[in-house]
């Protein structure tokens, strides 16, 4: 435990340091004796953003370059999570994301490794379900070539010893070890990518530009092993890729959302993001994405479903109380689903603080597995 904290200590001050190097005068932390990042601030318009462009019309998307980095935006990142199986029929889940943060919208021209133009982080974690154990970990970096980057195109972002890649057969590699806990995976596509939104455009507010270019690989068969504690455990399942990047996505009235991907034993998938507003409402661009069993997409409104909490869950460790189960309904498609945590203590706490966890998913004659994201609470 001392390791890890000294560790997110040095993170911490090297995004500070970093920051001062721009001077860039952004407030991020919020006000109590916490010293946690405000994640809503990150991706709001409450920073400076002149000079990097906007999310305001859909693009033709191309691949593989397009999983590559888009500097010419502020924000973006590259989320996997999935829910994986040893041969002894123990359970796992796992998050791998991997952020850019853009501090200025020139790059450098000097040939300095100090004045790198971003910052990177990343956040890792494995749920032991069997075991109801959670263990997580982050690192931080400058953007330089021997401490972490990204290319611009193909898929390739690392921070250290920490990565993920495309191989030759377009299968995706992930690699990231901290600890006594590390994971070595291949994600293979079954299913073609989605673009969310209107053709990858993913509106987040009202406001022209707030918004995020978003594309989903919604049923990825995953094979590799998980090592906790020197044991070794040789796993496979499904995993669940998301690629989004910004300028500024969310709205000053906005402040945080719920996000929910559900990968259904009848070969659908399910996407959906809530964005609360600061009056405990739902704002109405909410969305989400219903995949069907070839692949084909429906995009849907915020009237198109209905997400109800049924019981909550306080953090012991930083007294936040979390929505902890749900009933998901889209009426049209007469689906109703009840999704309920693994394990309650799925809370991510280190610079930011948010509960990022597995799920379990049951329906009338269905059944599934899948990730909920809960932040700003």
């Amino acid at each position: 435990m001392k390791s890890r904290i000294a560790y997110s200590v040095v993170g911490f001050f090297v995004l500070l340091i970093t920051l001062a190097l721009f001077n860039q005068n952004v407030n991020l932390f919020d006000e109590s004796d916490n010293p946690t990042i405000d994640i809503s601030a990150v991706l709001s318009g409450k920073e400076k953003n002149k000079g990097f462009k906007r999310a305001v019309r859909p693009i033709q998307f191309s691949f593989p370059k397009d999983h590559g980095t888009h500097p010419d935006y502020q924000t973006e990142w590259w989320y996997f999570t999935g829910n994986l199986k040893d041969e002894e029929n123990n359970n796992f889940g796992y998050q791998l994301t991997f952020f850019r943060r853009a501090l200025t919208p020139d790059q450098p021209v000097d040939g300095s490794s100090w004045r790198a133009s971003s910052i990177y982080f990343a956040h890792f974690a494995v749920t032991d379900i069997s075991n109801k154990n959670y263990h997580s970990f982050e690192k931080w970096s400058r953007a330089t070539p021997r401490l972490a980057g990204s290319d611009n195109k193909d898929l390739h972002v690392w921070i250290d010893d920490w990565m993920v890649n495309s191989d030759d057969n377009n299968n995706y590699i992930l690699s990231s070890n901290s600890e006594n806990i590390s994971v070595s995976l291949v994600l293979k596509e079954s299913k073609k990518i989605v673009l969310n939104g209107n053709k990858g455009l993913s509106q987040k507010s009202d406001e022209l530009g707030n918004a995020s270019y978003y594309y989903s690989h919604t049923r990825l068969k995953t094979t590799g092993t998980i090592t906790i504690d020197d044991k070794k455990h040789k796993v496979d399942g499904l995993s669940w890729f998301d690629h989004e990047w910004s300028t500024s996505a969310l709205g000053d009235l906005q402040s945080g959302w719920d996000w929910f991907s559900l990968q259904l034993s009848n070969n659908t998938e399910i996407m959906i993001y809530m964005l609360r507003l600061k009056d405990g409402t739902v704002d109405p661009v909410s969305s989400g994405t219903y995949v069907d069993k070839s692949g084909d997409t429906v995009h849907l409104k915020s009237t198109d479903f209905i997400v109800e909490t049924k019981e909550h869950w306080k953090s012991p460790g930083t007294n936040i109380k979390y929505p902890s189960k749900w009933t998901v309904m889209i009426p049209k498609y007469n689906i109703e689903l009840d999704v309920q945590p693994v394990l309650n203590n799925q809370e991510f706490n280190h610079s930011f603080t948010y509960w990022e966890g597995a799920v379990k998913v049951k329906g009338d004659n269905i059944s599934g597995l899948g990730y909920v994201e809960l932040t700003g609470y």
